[in-house]
């Protein structure tokens, strides 16, 4: 047998070596993937698998949820999180959104009901800030308006004050400073689903008491900047008081100020 022979069938067995090499390589791949996946289905047989809330992203403290910020997965029960927020129904999101975290969470960690809040005196105002606009805080000393005014709600601002008329003296004069105006916040109730602090019940109570005088009032708006120097302007001028407008009523109207000698025609 020549040497170029010899040569010749021992490249070939080569071959073949390489080639039942990765054939069992191949196999033994399949063998292990088919044993992995038989230990997880044994790890997972028994386990009530669980519909959860986690973050789609990281979430800073102090944001205001929606659903962009939520993923729904799939976990065995026993490492849902004891305060997770399980997923049954589409309403059961709806129950999240607009809370407040008052803890970051981490990409896929699971949302846990006791570090989210309704809005509200221990969240702060901010959160309920809409991009680019800006909250300012009005003084309001009818209480009865507090009662029937409420966060979502929108409203006209108007002002009275005292000036000096050139023809007709000193007259008092009401202006509509602005129009469709989105209440934030009532005093300290921010649209939390809790009895607004200073409901019909305690009203009657402070009613009751003599010589007292009743809290001072305020409502949260959402203005522009500019707005906010004209409303700013406004309070040091005079008494603000709010016209509540329909909850479909977006209109503008083209109002004139109006002077006390209108009672006099």
């Amino acid at each position: 047998m020549s040497a170029s022979t010899i040569k010749g069938e021992m490249v070939l067995e080569s071959k073949k070596i390489l080639i039942l090499s990765i054939i069992v390589g191949i196999i033994g791949m399949f063998f292990s993937y088919y044993y992995l996946k038989q230990k997880e289905a044994e790890l997972l047989r028994g386990m009530n698998l669980r519909a959860v809330l986690v973050a789609s992203k990281d979430i800073p403290p102090k944001t205001k949820l929606d659903a962009s910020l939520f993923k729904i997965e799939q976990v065995p029960e026993r490492y849902m999180e004891p305060k997770a927020v399980p997923i049954n129904t589409q309403d059961d999101l709806k129950k999240v959104v607009g809370m407040i975290n008052l803890v970051p969470f981490s990409a896929g960690q699971q949302i846990v009901t006791s570090d989210i809040v309704p809005p509200s005196e221990e969240t702060g105002l901010s959160v309920a800030v809409p991009p680019n606009m800006r909250a300012i805080v009005v003084k309001i000393n009818n209480i009865d308006v507090i009662d029937l005014v409420k966060p979502h709600d929108r409203v006209d601002v108007l002002t009275t004050f005292s000036a000096k008329h050139k023809t007709k003296g000193n007259v008092k004069v009401t202006v509509t400073v602005l129009q469709d105006i989105l209440v934030l916040g009532v005093s300290k109730n921010l649209g939390e689903v809790e009895e607004d602090p200073y409901s019909l019940k305690k009203k009657k109570k402070f009613k009751k008491k003599e010589n007292k005088t009743l809290p001072l009032m305020t409502v949260s708006l959402s203005v522009t900047p500019d707005q906010a120097q004209m409303l700013a302007l406004a309070q040091i001028q005079g008494d603000i008081v709010l016209s509540i407008r329909g909850n479909n009523d977006h209109g503008q109207n083209n109002l004139l100020p109006i002077d006390s000698s209108v009672f006099l025609r």
